[in-house]
């Protein structure tokens, strides 16, 4: 008898702890897919991931992350994009344009928005109908590359004043043409010869680098174009080494000597916003797209001292970050 009674008093003592588990409310589970392209896209992915991690979005938490990435083979982009919606994800964060235009026509009457990083012209690419008033399902934070181009040739100037012919590379995407005639204007204005090849793959890409016959280019351009420049940073390396000449990127790469563009670290906390917006109910037809709030240089000692090429003083003053194994 004493057991039963003892038993009883314990659940009648447990009943408002019981109670209280019930009533409390299920976490809220979040799906988000990440689209990317190689190692300029996982750079970028962190400062993405800690910007939702402020907005109290934590990874295995109330928030689950659905990866699909492809090695510069942009062919497989809608493919993976179709992976994330079949996924059940809410939204998907694609990185680069190819990945943002393949997410755009898969996602089309499903419901499910698109948030771009890192793309060039959402307009032109047929991704929004203006930055003020996206008006579909797709919205995000633009590269601001083109106005950056004459900036980029200037940089190249300040580390040879002597440079004249430019190798540059641009995509037979129509998306990329903005991009490229910006930089026409730029090299006019500034007394230098791009020395152009359109390219439509990976293997053209790398095909036209190897191709440079030697002291016939005097710096290296690589445009916002993810393609173009995963595919041809070693070989774009091998080139600078052999001449001994300078290049530039857009985005930070691990194998370049400068980059000047958008600011990754500031760009991922607005995108988190944008995405934190939508999973609140916001429609991304009515989030303007955005410009970059920072643009950094990025300058490498360690490749200028592999490729035996001085940074001047001058330019190491500016920079943003240097980059530098002691």
């Amino acid at each position: 008898m004493k057991t039963a009674k003892h038993l009883l008093l314990i659940l009648v003592l447990m009943l408002p702890v019981l109670a209280s588990c019930k009533s409390d409310p299920e976490v809220d589970m979040h799906k988000v897919g990440l689209l990317q392209i190689n190692e300029t896209m996982v750079i970028a992915e962190g400062p993405f991931k800690q910007g939702m991690e402020d907005l109290n979005y934590v990874e295995g938490e109330n928030l689950i992350y659905v990866y699909r990435s492809v090695d510069g083979n942009v062919g497989d982009l809608e493919r993976l994009a179709q992976e994330l919606v079949d996924e059940g994800v809410e939204v998907i964060v694609c990185i680069s344009t190819q990945a943002a235009i393949a997410a755009h026509k898969v996602t089309q009457g499903t419901g499910i928005p698109v948030v771009f990083y890192l793309v060039a012209d959402p307009a032109n690419a047929g991704l929004v109908e203006s930055y003020n008033h996206p008006g579909g399902n797709t919205t995000g934070v633009i590269t601001g590359s083109e106005p950056t181009s004459g900036k980029r040739l200037e940089i190249l100037q300040k580390v040879n004043p002597d440079i004249q012919n430019v190798l540059s590379l641009y995509s037979t995407d129509p998306t990329m043409l903005p991009a490229q005639e910006e930089l026409r204007t730029a090299a006019d204005q500034l007394g230098l010869t791009l020395v152009e090849h359109q390219v439509s793959n990976p293997d053209e890409a790398r095909a036209a680098v190897n191709a440079v016959e030697p002291g016939t280019v005097d710096a290296i351009h690589i445009p916002a174009d993810a393609m173009i420049a995963n595919a041809t940073e070693d070989a774009v390396l091998a080139l600078s080494t052999r001449d001994r000449i300078p290049n530039i990127y857009v985005a930070r790469k691990s194998k370049g000597l400068l980059a000047y563009g958008p600011s990754i670290s500031n760009a991922g906390p607005q995108v988190a916003l944008m995405v934190s917006k939508i999973l609140k109910g916001s429609d991304p037809a009515s989030i303007p797209v955005e410009l970059p709030k920072k643009f950094d240089l990025i300058v490498n000692l360690d490749i200028a001292e592999q490729i035996d090429v001085d940074i001047p003083e001058d330019v190491l003053k500016i920079a943003d970050v240097i980059i530098h194994q002691d």
